[in-house]
């Protein structure tokens, strides 16, 4: 096989490599696109913890079950249920900012 063509060669396998790596990186990418974010702007991802204010009492949690209702993505933590874009957050300094600029408006 002469240098050209082993070259040639070289060149369509790494093409390929590319072309597959691409599509890989694509089909992720439309895959965390499809996560839900918190109130806060943040991608869920499985086991995240999460901050919501319940009852007066900040709790965090897990984000172990996320299933999506009608109304929008659900999460859970034992008898309690929260819509992750509206009452979850990814840190508790998030909610409580986000509760100073509700209280200030």
């Amino acid at each position: 096989m002469s240098d050209k063509q082993t070259h040639n060669d070289e060149c369509w396998r790494l093409h390929t490599h590319h072309a597959c790596a691409v599509e890989e990186i694509e089909r992720l990418q439309a895959i965390v696109a499809k996560l839900p974010k918190t109130a806060d702007g943040v991608r869920v991802t499985p086991a995240m913890e999460l901050w919501v204010r319940q009852d007066g009492e900040i709790l965090h949690f897990y984000a172990t079950c996320i299933d999506f209702v009608a109304e929008g993505w659900l999460t859970q933590y034992g008898m309690h249920e929260w819509f992750i874009d509206e009452d979850c957050y990814s840190s508790e300094e998030a909610l409580k900012a986000a509760e100073a600029e509700r209280s200030e408006s």
